[in-house]
């Protein structure tokens, strides 16, 4: 992939950017495992996990990762510039008009009726996920813990990642 491709498929999914990562996700799995093949569904599952244990935003390191593997260091700069550009500009643009316009009928309404859309995106990336990333009846089960912890105790993910990679260990 030349530096310019790499550019303008990470400025595409940037331009889907809005509701972070995890609303970014299936765009960023179709691009890059079915639309430009540069990965299998094992592999794009592994480079999320790994993306999300390491620090800054999960895509953004995607981004950064696959630009480097496909055009080197300039390429890790163009897609990290391209995945960042578009929600920079646009979330310039919408809070200059959310702040003009935030008493309104018509902004509250579309905020609210985004929220629904987001949690939708979030789940299809979950059960897009969850097939490759969960092999075994242990590994379910610390799947479920982790969303318990998280989801209804508020344990920090941190947490759950250190777990996540002494269970690797200790079974491997």
């Amino acid at each position: 992939m030349n530096i310019l491709t790499v550019f303008v498929v990470f400025f595409r999914i940037g331009l889907a950017g809005f509701g972070g990562g995890n609303a970014m996700l299936p765009l960023v799995h179709h691009q890059l495992v079915h639309e430009h093949g540069l990965m299998d569904e094992a592999s794009f599952a592994n480079l999320v996990a790994l993306s999300q244990s390491t620090p800054g935003p999960f895509v953004l390191n995607i981004a950064t990762w696959v630009g480097y593997r496909e055009a080197g260091w300039a390429g890790a700069l163009v897609a990290s510039a391209g995945v960042c550009l578009p929600g920079f500009v646009l979330s310039l643009v919408a809070a200059l008009l959310v702040a003009r316009f935030r008493n309104t009928r018509f902004v509250t309404h579309a905020l609210g009726w985004l929220q629904p859309v987001f949690a939708g995106l979030i789940a299809a990336t979950v059960l897009s996920l969850f097939p490759q990333s969960v092999e075994t009846p242990l590994q379910a089960g610390l799947a479920l813990t982790a969303f318990a912890a998280v989801g209804i105790k508020n344990v920090h993910p941190l947490y759950l990642l250190g777990l996540g990679a002494l269970c690797g260990i200790l079974a491997g």
